[in-house]
């Protein structure tokens, strides 16, 4: 008897008295575990899913325009609808419940056109570049001045000219509609425009709403009224043949916390009820619910713990708890097979203790590994299955063998793996060589999942509507982000202004979104207005003075009609600033395309946004140092980075599993037999991934770390069993175990969110692998026979 097992014997032994005590005491740990666990909150951020080198780059994404706004697409089929698109639209605004929709805008206000030329005049000569002076040069020419004047003089004694008049008298000539164009470069919507002061597509069949709410975007509940709240407005105003959707980071947020919260109650219904039919099948009795209750209590406790630890747990760290059931029966059941028919129990569980324990250690130790994650959400999957399988280990040890010890000496039921003759031994080999070598053929076929959509639950409602937003609007949020920052506001600014101009040359200006048009440096401002004071000098101040007062005169203005417009060409303006902007109507755009941020709070930065293709991330590349976010080189990235999680996990769990394993195994030979599980279910799962075209993503990391450790369990207790009615006791053992974790797998399969799913399938695709290698092959591999 080894050191561990007159340890676990003597536990045995001293608590065998005090069995009522013991049961207080766990049924005062599950009553404490299920308080603080039905306290904790249960959180769906996809930051947990980020990398933290990716971290800074998610943050930046989240800048991106629109990214906390909510958008509103009203769309129909109808021809010529424009008039009850807009109907509608007022409709939604009059109805949203303002604390969750504080603002809705359908468009710019009507007074916008009249901001925005008055913005134009208060800053042309600190916007007007030299091309726009060739323009302004152009409306001087002879016969010019009085053309426009005339247009201005139709225009005041029409009912559409009855609010211009502040303007025209400033500005008679339109000067700055030469400005005006500068606007395109901060559209948002490549298939935009404006009618009557709404958002319109260009085929008029689509109108948008932009919304803001306080309801941050990872707010479940919060998103689930806000949703909510849309869908009854929408059900009560839409007219017929007119549809709304409603896009947005809290679309998404809730339908992964709905899928997770229903996979949840799905996932450990079928695990608990499919785990005890195994059990009450062949274990029978009262026993079989002490065996099932040690990895119940296990993730409960576990749950518990991990929650406190962090203060909030994730739905899919949850969800797991189906895996967990699966995997910490094991010890519990090979505890149960060996106590059950022994007349000495204590002699038993010490023959057990060892095979058991250091089953459990390998399982700890490849869950361990994965505390290096850079993944919040997979340090805390690590920290959830460590602590439960340290639980149920201890427990199946220490706390089951009080209540297995006085049944019957009994041959346990269960079922009997056919004996394999000698003469089957090497085409069993062959076989299993064969079948090693296929799979790891189509094994180098496998690829990484890099998108985050493509993890997470999207329900083809949100698809059909992202993808009609895309048809009627363009692509919003398809672009790539290039962040522009200083240490002042001008600082930021004349970074963005030199972006544009090295952009310009290369893709064309109207590819790119920025403010630099807008709101340029100040020493750029300062050329402009050099530029502006060259160009009007006193002998044309003094020649348009005379054509605009002698046209005035001619078609009967006031003599001081258009003086504002004539001292304004001696005038120096001071600088444009963002308030100008946000005074102009264009506060929106200020609001998504600068921001401030930093450590102390005081970097400046501006975005400019550029079509995220191949042949712009190109030109990106070129540029050099420019901080930039593409949506589709986030992906790349990611995926990068799950491929080199992968092989780092993998390897370094595989290094502490085979120094675990020697340890307990002691030569080579058993060793490698004991990894015959553990290899044939990796090399299967990644064969198949590979065959069927199946992507490996963050989640199906864990689920081949769980390989490992399931693996190893299986091929440590095949080594170790010895012969005769023992034997068999333990291949019915490892038969259950592996059809309960099947169980607990299988639960998985049937979620709807693509993480449980994807853990279930790649793990039930290598522990179905595994279990008949560690029944047929490990006993060949390691010198005996059936």
């Amino acid at each position: 008897m080894d050191a561990l097992g007159r340890l676990a014997a003597g536990i045995f032994l001293g608590l065998r008295e005090r069995k009522g005590a013991l049961l207080v005491f766990c049924a005062l740990a599950l009553a404490l575990g299920g308080i603080s666990l039905s306290r904790t909150p249960m959180s769906e951020d996809i930051s947990e899913l980020i990398p933290e080198k990716l971290s800074e780059e998610f943050s930046l994404l989240k800048r991106a325009p629109l990214a906390k706004k909510l958008i509103i697409n009203i769309h129909t089929e109808r021809e010529g609808a424009e008039p009850l698109l807009k109907l509608t639209a007022d409709r939604f605004v009059e109805r949203l419940d303002p604390a969750l929709f504080t603002t809705v805008m359908t468009g710019p206000d009507s007074a916008m056109g009249q901001r925005l030329a008055a913005f134009f005049l208060d800053t042309m000569p600190r916007l007007s570049t030299v091309e726009d002076m060739e323009r302004i040069g152009q409306r001087l020419a002879p016969g010019e001045v009085e053309r426009r004047i005339e247009e201005a003089y139709r225009l005041l004694i029409s009912p559409a000219g009855w609010g211009m008049k502040g303007i025209l008298r400033r500005d008679p000539l339109r000067l700055w509609e030469i400005a005006l164009p500068k606007i395109k470069h901060v559209n948002l919507l490549g298939k935009m425009r404006l009618g009557d002061g709404y958002f319109l597509s260009s085929d008029g069949k689509s109108l948008l709403a932009i919304a803001k709410t306080p309801v941050v975007m990872t707010d479940s509940a919060g998103a689930e009224a806000l949703i909510a709240e849309f869908e009854q407005v929408k059900a009560a105003i839409l007219p017929e043949g007119v549809e709304a959707d409603i896009i947005g980071a809290h679309r998404y947020t809730l339908a992964n916390a709905n899928s997770i919260k229903g996979d949840l109650k799905l996932i450990l219904t079928v695990a608990s009820l499919a785990i005890l039919a195994l059990f009450f099948f062949w274990l029978k009795g009262l026993a079989a619910v002490a065996v099932f209750a040690i990895p119940a209590a296990g993730v409960l406790l576990s749950a518990a713990i991990t929650g406190a630890l962090n203060g909030t747990i994730s739905g899919i760290t949850l969800g797991f708890g189906g895996v967990l059931l699966g995997i910490s029966v094991d010890y519990g059941l090979h505890v149960y097979y060996a106590c059950r028919t022994s007349r000495e129990p204590a002699a038993a569980l010490a023959r057990v203790a060892r095979p058991v324990a250091f089953a459990g250690l390998t399982t700890l130790g490849a869950f361990a590994v994965l505390f290096t994650s850079e993944l919040p959400g997979q340090r805390q999957l690590a920290l959830f299955s460590v602590i439960g399988v340290t639980i149920c280990l201890v427990a199946a040890l220490v706390i089951l063998p009080q209540f297995i010890n006085n049944v019957d000496a009994a041959e346990p039921g269960g079922p009997r793996p056919a004996r394999t003759k000698a003469k089957n031994r090497k085409a069993i080999l062959a076989f299993w060589a064969l079948w090693m070598l296929f799979f790891a053929f189509q094994a180098t076929n496998v690829s990484f999942e890099g998108n985050l959509k493509n993890v997470g639950y999207v329900p083809d409602d949100i698809t059909r509507a992202e993808e009609k937003l895309a048809e009627s609007w363009g692509n919003i949020r398809g672009k790539a982000i290039l962040f522009s920052s200083g240490a002042t506001a001008d600082g930021a600014a004349a970074a963005s202004e030199e972006l544009f101009n090295r952009l310009n040359g290369k893709l064309g200006g109207g590819e790119i979104v920025s403010l630099s048009r807008l709101l340029p440096s100040l020493k750029t401002q300062e050329e402009n207005l050099r530029h502006w004071s060259e160009f009007w000098t006193k002998e044309r101040r003094i020649q348009t003075r005379e054509r605009v007062r002698a046209t005035a005169d001619r078609l009967g203005f006031t003599t001081n009609a258009f003086e504002p417009f004539l001292l304004s060409l001696e005038q120096a303006p001071g600088p444009v600033t963002a308030d100008m902007l946000d005074r102009a109507g264009l506060g929106e755009l200020v609001e998504a395309l600068l921001f401030e941020g930093g450590e102390d709070g005081k970097e400046h930065g501006s975005i400019t946004l550029v079509p995220d293709t191949d042949p712009v991330r190109s030109v990106l590349a070129e540029l050099g140092e420019v901080k930039f976010i593409s949506p589709g080189d986030f992906a790349l990235g990611l995926g990068e980075s799950i491929r080199d999680d992968f092989l780092k996990f993998l390897s370094s769990a595989l290094v502490v599993v085979i120094l675990l394993t020697l340890v307990v195994m002691g030569t080579p030979r058993r060793l490698a037999a004991a990894l015959v599980p553990v290899a044939t279910g990796l090399i299967t799962l990644f064969g198949v991934c590979g065959l069927l075209g199946w992507s490996f993503n963050i989640f199906n990391i864990v689920a081949s770390i769980l390989i490992v450790g399931l693996g190893i369990d299986y091929g440590i207790f095949m080594v170790c069993r010895t012969g005769g009615e023992e034997g068999k006791r333990t291949d019915r053992a490892v038969v259950i175990s592996g059809l309960t974790t099947l169980a607990g797998m299988g639960s998985l399969v049937l979620a709807t969110h693509p993480a449980l799913s994807s853990i279930g399938l790649t793990v039930a695709v290598g522990v179905g692998a595994s279990i008949p290698a560690a029944l047929w092959v490990v006993p060949i591999v390691k010198g005996g026979e059936r």
